[in-house]
C-alpha cells in the first residue's frame, strides 16, 4: 500500500510539474482570451493574487510575513483586496485555516490553484510577488517564450532578502503571525506552557541547501545544562530524529510525537521564549515569532537570520586539507558558484566545519546578555558586515566566535 501511495505522488507531481511549466503557460499565451473576461473583473473589483510563496516552512513563514510587513509600511495598495490561493498541500493546509482572516480570500485548493494560474501568468498587473525563493513560478515575463519556473540568480535574491530584513528592522516591534486562530488543548498539556518557561531546541541530520555538516548532538550539552540551570523546559522540535542523550536532560520530544504538524509548529513557537535551531527554514519560526534566537552551522556567513535579539554561530568552510577559508571567499563560494551547483554545499572539493560546544554555549550566553541590554555592535561585528556589500545585516554573530576566527577576516 505505501508503495502505492508513493507511485501515486509520482505521478500526481509529474502531472502537476507538466501542467505549471507546459500547459498553464500554453493557456496564458496562445488561449488568452479565455482568461480576459475574468482579468477584467478582477481588475473591477480591485482584486490582487500573492503569488511565488513556496511550499516550505521558512518561505511560507517569511514571505507571507514580508507580505504583512509591507502592507504595514504601506509600500503596496493597502485598498487592494489581496487573495491568496495555494495547492493543497500540507503546510498550507495547516496554515491558512489560522491565517485567512488576514487576506480578502484565502484558501488551499488545487483546483483553484490551477484554475487561476494561467490568469496571473498572462496578466500581472492583477499580482504582488511575495516570494523570496530563487524559483518563480507564477510571475515570469509577460512573453509566451519564458520558461517556468524561471530562476533568479544569487545575487537578485540576495537583494530581494535584504530588502526584506530592512522592511523587518523597520517593523521589528510588528509581529503579525503572532495573531493567529485556534489552539491545541493536546499540545497544552503535552508542554505546560502556562508555568514553564520553554526553549526549543533543534539539530540537523541531513547535508542540504545552508547546512554544511550534520549536527552532532553533543555539541549542544553545555548550552542545554545552561538553559536548565536558567529553569527552562526544553523541546526538541523539527522533524529530525529524536538524540537518545537528550533522554537524560529532560528534553521533550515534541518532533516525533503525535502532535507534530505544522500549526502546532506555529503554537509552539509562538509561546516559547527562546531557540537553538541549526540552519533551516524553521529558524523563521522564531524569527517571525519573536523568539531570541541562537542559530547554528549556515555556512551562508552573511546571510544571518533577522531579529533583533539574534546571535548567529555559523559553520565554517574548510578545504579538504583541514585548511580554514576566509570568510569573504566562504561566501563567494556561495554567491558566485556555478548556477547549477543551485543552493547546495560544495562537498566534492571543501567540508563543513560546525560551532564546537564552547562555541554554542558562550553564543548562548551572549544571547542572555543581549536580553539584558544590547550595547551594540562590537568592532569585530562591525568588521565583519562590512566585507561583503552582498550580505544580509540581521543578527549579530557571535562575539566569541569572531575572537576565535579573527585570523579568517
Amino acid at each position: 500500500m505505501k508503495q502505492f501511495k508513493r507511485f501515486v505522488r509520482i505521478i500526481l507531481n509529474a502531472l502537476s510539474f507538466s501542467y505549471e511549466t507546459s500547459v498553464a503557460p500554453f493557456l496564458a499565451f496562445k488561449l488568452s482570451f479565455l482568461f480576459w473576461p475574468a482579468y477584467k473583473l478582477c481588475r473591477s473589483k480591485n482584486c490582487c493574487f500573492l503569488i511565488n510563496i513556496s511550499e516550505g516552512v521558512g518561505h511560507v513563514i517569511s514571505e507571507v510575513d514580508n507580505f504583512l510587513r509591507k502592507k504595514f509600511l504601506e509600500e503596496i495598495d493597502v485598498n487592494k483586496k489581496y487573495i491568496l490561493i495555494r495547492k493543497s498541500a500540507h503546510l498550507s493546509r495547516d496554515f491558512i485555516p489560522l491565517y485567512k482572516n488576514l487576506f480578502h480570500f484565502a484558501i488551499s485548493s488545487s483546483f483553484l490553484y490551477y484554475l487561476t494560474l494561467p490568469l496571473i501568468m498572462r496578466y500581472p498587473s492583477i499580482t504582488l510577488d511575495c516570494g523570496l525563493s530563487r524559483s518563480k513560478w507564477q510571475l515570469i515575463e509577460n512573453s509566451e517564450t519564458s520558461t517556468w519556473p524561471k530562476i533568479t540568480t544569487k545575487q537578485q535574491n540576495t537583494q530581494e532578502w535584504s530588502d526584506y530584513y530592512q522592511r523587518f528592522n523597520k517593523t521589528e516591534q510588528f509581529f503579525p503571525l503572532m495573531e493567529f486562530t485556534g489552539d491545541d488543548p493536546a499540545l497544552d498539556n503535552f508542554i505546560n506552557f502556562k508555568n514553564d518557561k520553554i526553549a526549543i531546541v533543534h539539530i540537523k541530520s541531513n547535508i542540504i541547501n545552508c547546512t554544511a555538516d550534520k549536527t552532532d548532538p553533543k555539541t549542544y550539552i553545555p548550552a542545554i545544562e545552561f538553559l536548565k540551570s536558567l529553569g527552562y523546559t526544553l523541546v526538541f522540535a523539527g522533524r529530525e530524529k529524536y538524540p537518545e542523550l537528550f533522554k537524560d536532560y529532560g528534553v521533550i520530544n515534541y518532533a516525533e510525537s503525535n502532535l507534530r504538524s505544522f500549526k502546532n509548529d506555529i503554537r509552539l513557537f509562538s509561546k516559547a521564549d527562546v531557540a537553538i535551531l541549526a540552519g533551516s527554514g524553521i529558524a523563521f519560526l522564531a524569527a517571525c515569532y519573536n523568539v531570541d534566537l541562537l542559530y547554528l552551522n549556515s555556512w551562508h556567513i552573511f546571510r544571518p537570520l533577522v531579529g533583533a535579539r539574534s546571535i548567529f554561530v555559523p559553520a565554517l568552510v574548510e578545504n579538504l586539507d583541514g585548511t580554514p577559508v576566509k570568510f569573504l571567499d566562504q561566501w563567494n563560494l556561495y554567491i558566485h558558484p556555478q548556477e547549477t551547483e543551485a543552493e547546495q554545499f560544495p562537498f566534492k572539493t571543501f567540508r563543513g566545519r560546525n560551532a564546537t560546544a564552547d562555541e554554542i554555549l558562550i553564543a548562548c550566553q551572549e544571547l542572555f546578555q543581549l536580553k539584558e541590554k544590547d550595547e551594540g555592535l562590537t568592532v569585530l561585528q562591525k568588521q565583519l558586515y562590512k566585507l561583503s556589500a552582498a550580505g544580509l545585516q540581521g543578527s549579530r554573530v557571535s562575539e566569541f566566535f569572531l575572537q576565535r576566527h579573527k585570523h579568517l577576516f
